[in-house]
């Protein structure tokens, strides 16, 4: 826990509802760490910051090893109960249970975990991203728009009913490509986002309150010339059939894949990755007495342009089911993006 002051009031922040790479100095870290380190670290670093105008700022880094976004948010929200209470408070009661995820022997590996192999970069997709500085982009998306859009992702036929989420990682999946004019068009690129595996765990099912990492990745593929030329229901179907591609056999399936081929980092070939903080009562789980906090979420997305973010809105505001889409963009691909991701209300 590190203590911290400074000689600004959060009003000199700027706009206190998005993501701000500006904001890295409220982010605690080590003289001369070494990025992306993890052996050797703090599982829990905290930065208290105060301000002139007597608000403050916790800056948190939580070891993903330690818990996924979930476990993030029980232990965010026991703090805070317990600081508004002056006692403990933990409700549900933490619990480890990691041995439900050993590896099984042998192993069985069932599906092809296209999310995890290493394909040789055939496209123009890293230079076009790399296309300059990438610049940090936050787009206001209403729940009229998001309604809109789950509408025109539904197929005629109405063989399956996509969520909000199929149809937004489609129309952001699509628009992507679109914008940054990735070809050749015969080249498959890859959707991954990853999904909540706890109510899949039946045998044995994991108990209330465990807080370590239960998140599986599902991964959509397409060409790119499906991705440009085809519908948005089409894509959206791909999206929906990887998120229900999720099971426990196919977690276990993964789980025995790591074990055995041991990937050495992320692979990002012709890749993006939505993460959906959406779900995540944050704002609530962060409310240590002074009421729900004007921001929180992540600062600085620059670092991972292949990384497209999917935040609740925050702020003084009345809740209205509206989200901030926050993705990396190299300049000259901005606008065009920004004109196809809202071209649906045109429609």
């Amino acid at each position: 826990m590190v203590e911290a002051h400074s000689d600004v009031a959060l009003a000199d922040l700027g706009d206190l509802t998005v993501p701000n790479p500006a904001w890295i100095k409220l982010i605690y870290r080590f003289p001369n760490e070494e990025q992306y380190k993890v052996v050797d670290m703090p599982l829990v670093i905290a930065q208290v910051t105060k301000f002139t105008c007597g608000g403050f700022c916790l800056g948190l880094r939580i070891c993903h090893c330690l818990c996924d976004g979930l476990g993030a948010m029980q232990f965010l929200s026991a703090w805070a109960e317990t600081a508004k209470t002056g006692s403990l408070v933990a409700n549900p009661n933490p619990c480890w249970d990691r041995e439900i995820f050993l590896p099984r022997g042998p192993h069985r590996i069932e599906f092809s975990h296209t999310e995890f192999q290493t394909i040789e970069e055939g496209s123009n997709l890293i230079t076009r991203l790399w296309q300059g500085n990438p610049v940090q982009k936050c787009y206001r998306l209403s729940k009229e728009y998001q309604a809109r859009l789950k509408i025109l992702a539904q197929e005629e036929d109405g063989e399956f009913s996509n969520t909000t989420f199929d149809a937004m990682a489609a129309h952001v999946w699509r628009s992507w490509v679109k914008a940054l004019d990735v070809e050749p068009l015969d080249y498959e690129l890859r959707l991954t986002f990853s999904v909540n595996a706890r109510a899949k765990i039946k045998n044995p099912p994991l108990r209330d309150g465990f807080y370590g990492n239960c998140l599986c990745v599902a991964c959509a593929t397409s060409t790119i010339e499906r991705l440009v030329g085809g519908t948005l229901a089409e894509i959206a179907r791909l999206v929906h059939g990887a998120r229900l591609g999720v099971s426990e056999e196919y977690l276990r399936s993964t789980i025995d894949y790591i074990d055995m081929v041991r990937p050495k980092r992320l692979e990002f070939g012709g890749k993006l990755t939505i993460t959906q903080w959406t779900r995540f009562l944050i704002y609530e789980s962060a409310d240590f007495g002074w009421g729900k906090p004007v921001y929180a979420g992540p600062i600085d997305l620059t670092p991972t342009p292949q990384v497209c973010v999917f935040l609740p809105e925050g702020g003084d505001a009345e809740y209205s089911g509206a989200m901030v889409l926050c993705i990396c963009l190299p300049e000259c691909a901005c606008q065009r993006f920004g004109e196809l991701l809202m071209s649906v209300m045109l429609e």
